[in-house]
């Protein structure tokens, strides 16, 4: 790679992604491999790789590229990160309402995604302002035929009047109109106009109607490449004998496909030659290229031939091995993990009870009663004891998609009967008025016994990695993790979430805390800033700049109790001549004096996010003169030090600053500002939630002091300060952002949104009494502590409405995910096969729980690949045991970018090579398994004996790719002699890029 390429990738790239990126980037636009492969093991960063290819794609010209991923979750996730200097994220919308703004404006260096449901497929039938949209295109050319009410009333759907003939006045580009008729199939308009036809196939006419202006979309955009992620979960859109017209385009640009399973390698092809799927994925990326697939086809069948030998000879292996790794390296690249073991796999046995017993004969007797007579009894009850095994509570859980929760419905309405406990949730549990008593479930008391402290602790977010207050209860070089959960019945995770809810929650007093930001005066009348609300949320300025837990701890070498940072960070503040502590002052209020010796912030004018603060923050300002210093009693001083070293706004300006270089540059300080105001507004509303007042008021015992001063002790004896440092700066080092004020802001909106959802506790019955929570989203009110995915948001602040943004909710697009993502709740994920491909889910998470076993060694790399990845928290608290040189000594306070991670990964860098391995410091450092999966197996279940073939499939599956049926292969070499085990050790095929020379 030159020296100029090398300058437009990402900094912090590693020397592996660097090749990787070198060489798709010479095949692709120098050696003309038009389609290429990146099939990088899980969590090696292909999203980096893809954005370096896109640096060099598009270097010296602004273009367009497309980013194609199965799920509006994963394009949310991944476009930023695949921003570069040329290329920035545009929202996420249809192709066909993207051609009336290609046409109206010229569009370059956008990046934009797409899924293929929306945007791929020809029998959507697409939204309501894409039909009239559609229906507007085609009446300029067939008025008469658009005028008849049934072809209107086809196109408006269930749309309202006024909703379709607003979209119908929209103005249309007269360009846009001339290349829709160019691209419009005459057969389109023939079937229009034949009513029967029209009734029975709409979605194929509106589906071709919008392909067609998909079509005009992509050719305006005319893209420098299409990447294409996780292309085996719509590989059937893409590899069609007869594309869309939106796909035939795409196939024409530049491809480059992200995945690290690129084909469905479970199942077996059906016939002995190599596998059907995999094939189709050579013979789609050869696409022209004559003789290339049947020279792979070879290569496969005699590898196949020499795994199969009775006597297997590792020479004959690794030559067919290498024969084969020589075609597939011109149209595909594999990184892969070395062998050092970076997941510890772990049993957990779920043992069952009397009380689990009787849930399920409890439960069995209902479904007796519910289906006496079905023709498919015996395979219904058989699904019904394995749903029990792994959906607490099961009674509450099944809903209709299951037939036997249809078969409970209908019996149900023909009667009330008591759904009792164990095998359902009460009113009185779900309404929290008693408690849920001993769990009802083998498998949730392993995982809750699995968890430790972490189902047991009441907190309001994760203790960072790096601690600056002293936890005397933590283990050394542990610490605590979130938890996520992988099922394979989809009414097992709301199950699970909502019975550790119910476990884990304190039961809220049903007492507000008023923490608003402003009020109107009873005086005056006049809306006035809340004062004390103010010095928790908004910046400190003054106290951030001379004061500093980090370097208050950094000073004593070791975590200070809370009393000793107080101390610590006060003298800090006498040391800047801010305070003086004088026996002899009297009237100095804590709050008025640290308004007063913070007056002179000036924010910048408000607008959209953050807007209310903004105004009320601005008003205080103008309307308090500034203080220089103070003197005040030492009880006074404690309480400033205080606000000084745990107050939110304050912590988070301090932390934004360490976060993004060049905030501290003049044209910054009003983005630096409101940044660290909306955060630290957005953590004093996650303090008004009735979940956190329970934790905040049992956190405090029988403190008579207000309710501020009570959550500033909070915050000051849970590390706040070293919470934001470490969350900020992985935020920041996530981004492609250069701009300070922008990147300042997109970190403030991604805290912003973390916490402004939360969860319920949802069930199917019994239903509540009353319609007293249908304003929650959930029937029970919302929770916090677990969530599924996929389950709908809520939003329980009535002032903290997610950002919205033109990237959609959030960075991430997901404000779930966004929130699993950082320190603060859920602290727990369920899910189900959703969530085990192209998800990032490792910031704070190091813990993964098997609820069932996946069916493959491939889904098993895939769902822990959720967690192991670049930075992930099993990493950096290995990294956070380094001790680094100069850790001693020094007190004097510069607020900059010196903090923790900075000097940390400094350190980590040093010492890499000590650890022979590629992927230290950022994926692997330090002794011991930074991931920990477990397998939470019950009694008498297949599972028991699964778990073991799984890891030894595990060690060998890489030399089966391709193959027509991986999976016997696997059993045939699992259970064959031990000489030819031995044989094929440590072989594999390897697809990495060769380093030049």
């Amino acid at each position: 790679m030159t020296p100029a390429g090398r300058a437009l990738l990402d900094p912090n790239l590693l020397e592996f992604q660097r090749r990787t990126i070198d060489y798709a980037h010479q095949r692709m636009f120098v050696e003309g491999q038009r389609r290429f492969l990146v099939a990088d093991e899980v969590g090696l960063g292909k999203t980096k790789v893809a954005q370096g290819v896109i640096a060099l794609a598009t270097a010296g010209k602004p273009r367009n590229v497309l980013y194609l991923a199965s799920s509006s979750h994963i394009v949310g996730q991944n476009l930023r990160k695949l921003a570069t200097g040329a290329v920035v994220p545009a929202a996420q919308g249809s192709l066909s309402l993207l051609a009336m703004r290609v046409h109206g404006h010229v569009v370059q260096g956008e990046l934009i995604g797409l899924t293929p449901i929306k945007d791929l497929r020809g029998d959507h039938f697409g939204s309501a302002h894409e039909r009239a949209l559609l229906y507007r295109l085609l009446w300029r050319k067939h008025r008469a035929l658009m005028a008849q009410p049934p072809v209107r009333k086809m196109f408006q759907g269930r749309a309202k009047d006024v909703t379709f003939d607003g979209h119908f006045k929209t103005a249309i580009p007269p360009s846009l109109h001339d290349d829709f008729e160019r691209h419009l199939p005459e057969n389109i308009v023939q079937a229009l106009s034949d009513r029967t036809y029209r009734e029975k196939h709409r979605r194929l006419i509106v589906g071709g109607l919008r392909a067609a202006l998909a079509r005009c979309a992509l050719e305006k955009l005319d893209p420098a490449i299409v990447v294409v992620d996780e292309i085996q979960r719509f590989s059937s859109d893409l590899m069609a004998g007869m594309p869309t017209p939106q796909v035939a385009y795409m196939l024409e640009r530049p491809l480059l496909v992200l995945s690290a399973t690129p084909y469905q390698a479970d199942a077996p092809s059906g016939e002995p030659e190599p596998h059907k799927g995999f094939m189709d994925l050579v013979g789609f990326l050869n696409h022209g290229i004559s003789g290339r697939a049947a020279r792979v086809r070879t290569a496969l069948k005699e590898m196949e031939q020499s795994l199969q030998d009775e006597k297997v000879s590792r020479e004959r292996v690794a030559a067919a091995a290498g024969k084969l790794e020589k075609l597939l390296r011109l149209f595909m690249a594999r990184t892969e993990r070395p062998h050092d073991a970076h997941v510890e796999r772990v049993v957990v046995n779920a043992a069952l009870d009397k009380n689990d017993l009787a849930a399920l004969r409890q439960a069995i007797a209902l479904l007796k009663a519910a289906s006496p007579a079905s023709k498919d009894r015996r395979h219904r009850f058989a699904e019904f004891v394995e749903l029990w095994k792994s959906t607490p509570y099961l009674l509450s859980a099944l809903g209709d998609k299951y037939a036997a929760g249809r078969d409970i419905r209908e019996l149900l309405k023909k009667g009330p009967r008591r759904l009792r406990t164990p095998s359902a949730l009460t009113v009185g549990q779900l309404e929290r008025n008693s408690s849920l008593g001993d769990i009802g479930h083998p498998r949730l008391r392993a995982l809750i016994g699995a968890m430790g402290r972490d189902a047991q602790d009441h907190r309001l977010w994760l203790a960072p990695t790096v601690p600056y207050i002293c936890d005397p209860d933590r283990i050394p070089g542990v610490g605590p993790s979130k938890t996520l959960v992988f099922t394979s019945w989809s009414a097992a995770p709301p199950a699970i979430a909502t019975a550790l809810n119910l476990h884990a929650e304190l039961r809220p007093s049903g007492k507000k805390k008023d923490l608003k930001f402003s009020r109107i005066s009873k005086r005056t009348g006049v809306e006035e800033t809340v004062r004390s609300t103010y010095v928790l949320a908004a910046p400190l300025w003054r106290f951030a700049g001379h004061s500093d837990p980090f370097v208050a701890m950094r000073g004593a070498g070791h975590p200070l109790d809370p009393g000793e940072m107080v101390a610590r960070v006060r003298q800090q503040l006498l040391d800047a001549k801010l305070l003086k502590v004088s026996s002899s002052a009297k009237g100095a209020k804590a709050v008025e004096t640290a308004v007063a010796l913070n007056a002179g912030a000036n924010y910048p004018a408000p607008a959209g996010w953050a807007r209310s603060n903004l105004e009320s923050a601005s008003d205080l300002m103008a309307a308090v003169s500034r203080q220089d210093s103070a003197s005040v009693t030492t009880g006074v001083a404690n309480d400033l030090a205080m606000m000084a070293a745990a107050a939110p706004g304050t912590c988070a300006y301090r932390a934004l600053r360490r976060a993004v270089p060049g905030l501290g540059r003049k044209s910054a300080r009003g983005a630096w500002l409101s940044a660290a105001l909306s955060i630290g507004s957005s953590i004093v509303r996650l303090f008004q939630r009735p979940a956190a007042v329970a934790i905040v008021e049992a956190s405090s015992g029988r403190s008579k002091v207000d309710y501020w001063q009570k959550v500033l002790r909070f915050c000051l004896a849970n590390d706040l300060q070293s919470v934001l440092d470490e969350y900020l700066f992985l935020l920041a080092r996530d981004s492609s952002e250069k701009n300070p004020s922008k990147l300042a802001r997109s970190l403030a909106e991604s805290v912003e949104v973390a916490l402004s959802t939360a969860g319920g506790l949802h069930v199917v019955r019994p239903k509540p009494p009353s319609k007293q929570h249908l304003a929650a989203r959930s029937s029970y009110g919302v929770a916090m502590f677990a969530r599924s995915l996929g389950e709908q948001d809520s939003f329980p602040d009535e002032d903290a409405q997610p950002t919205r943004t033109k990237f959609g909710t959030g960075p991430h697009g997901s404000p779930l995910l966004t929130a699993f993502n950082s320190p603060f709740p859920p602290f727990v994920l369920t899910t189900t096969s959703t969530g085990q491909e192209g998800l990032d889910m490792h910031r704070y998470c190091r813990r993964l729980a098997h609820w069932n076993l996946p069916v493959s060694p491939l889904a098993l790399e895939q769902r822990e690949g959720r967690i192991d990845r670049y930075l992930s928290l099993g990493v950096r608290t290995n990294i956070a045991k380094l001790e680094l040189p100069g850790w001693k000594g020094g007190s004097k306070v510069r607020l900059g970018r010196e903090g923790p991670w900075h000097l940390l990964l400094s350190e980590a860098g040093r010492r890499k090579d000590a650890h022979r391995s590629m992927l230290a410091p950022f994926w692997h450092f330090g002794a011991g398994h930074p991931i920990k999966a477990l397998a939470i197996n019950v009694p008498f279940s297949r599972e028991e004996t699964t778990w073991e073939r799984l890891q030894e499939e595990a060690s060998w599956y890489r030399l089966v790719l391709g193959q027509p049926d991986p999976r016997r292969l696997l059993e045939r070499l699992a259970n064959g002699d031990v000489e030819n085990q031995r044989q094929i050790a440590g072989l594999r095929l390897d697809l990495a890029p060769r380093p030049k020379r």
